[in-house]
């Protein structure tokens, strides 16, 4: 029995990890979420799935991880915006402008009920 549920665990976990990892582009963005949705809710903790968001150049991918229109919005260090973009449903990846040099920023993904954050780095 034991054997069984080693190898039924093994699976599973090669498994998730070969789904996990299918078409992600680049390099995968760490982001951490805020709830701005003021309505109550019955269940106190749910779990929150996180987006995957990758960036490769000066390409934003998405990765199918919304299912609504979100804004995309990048700020320099100093806090200024320097890109600010409505990104409709089904649109999978965005070509960040050439404008937007080098460098570390803060990217914003935000919908009508959670903002996500993380560091971006573009190369």
């Amino acid at each position: 029995m034991k054997r069984l549920l080693t190898f039924f665990f093994f699976i599973c976990t090669a498994t998730i990890s070969v789904v996990a990892n299918n078409g992600v582009k680049g390099n995968v963005i760490d982001l951490t979420c805020t709830v701005i949705d003021p309505r109550p809710t019955p269940v106190t903790r749910a779990p929150q799935v996180m987006p995957i968001v990758s960036v490769e150049g000066n390409t934003l991918f998405l990765n199918n991880s919304f299912f609504q229109d979100i804004v995309v919005q990048i700020q320099d260090n100093q806090g200024n915006i320097v890109y600010y973009v409505n990104v409709p449903y089904g649109i999978n990846s965005i070509a960040i402008p050439t404008s937007v040099s080098d460098g570390e920023y803060q990217l914003f993904l935000k919908t009508s009920t959670q903002i996500y954050e993380g560091t971006l780095i573009l190369q």
